[in-house]
């Protein structure tokens, strides 16, 4: 027997199948009774997030200088249902940012990205997508190449 803290019994069997565990955090637990009459269960926990969900912003990224004219960023992922992550760039030219453009994409839990856009002052923010759409923008973080 297999049951959920959030939803009582879930299935039955060495294996079961769902697609409609509600959102949250569940502690699934696998129950058997032996031929024998011994028993013994084992859990584990999971969250199931709503996929209608656009995930959370992710946090401000960090810059650090790889040599002339590249940077690294980096930031965290706060949120468990994302599909990836877009990365924002523009330059400052006189007293204007201009030429907004997406540096990069990454893959879902990957937060880092690698940019050489060359010598001068640039920065970058951060967004996280999945099928449901987009998460606000993170905050600038400017960097001087």
């Amino acid at each position: 027997m297999w049951t959920s803290g959030l939803q009582g019994p879930i299935g039955s069997g060495a294996s079961f199948s769902r697609s409609d565990l509600v959102a949250g955090t569940h502690v699934v637990t696998a129950s058997v009774t032996d031929s024998g009459g011994a028993q013994g269960d084992d859990a584990a926990t999971i969250t199931v997030v709503d996929p209608a969900t656009p995930p959370a912003a992710p946090g401000q990224p960090s810059a650090t200088k790889l040599g002339t004219g590249s940077v690294r960023l980096t930031w965290a992922d706060n949120s468990s249902n994302e599909n990836g992550f877009e990365v924002q760039r523009e330059q400052r030219v006189g007293k204007s940012w201009t030429g907004t453009t997406i540096a990069g994409t990454t893959g879902a839990n990957q937060t880092t990205l690698n940019d050489s856009p060359g010598r001068g002052t640039w920065r970058y923010r951060v967004r996280a997508f999945n099928g449901a759409g987009s998460s606000a923008w993170s905050d600038w973080r400017t960097v001087k190449l």
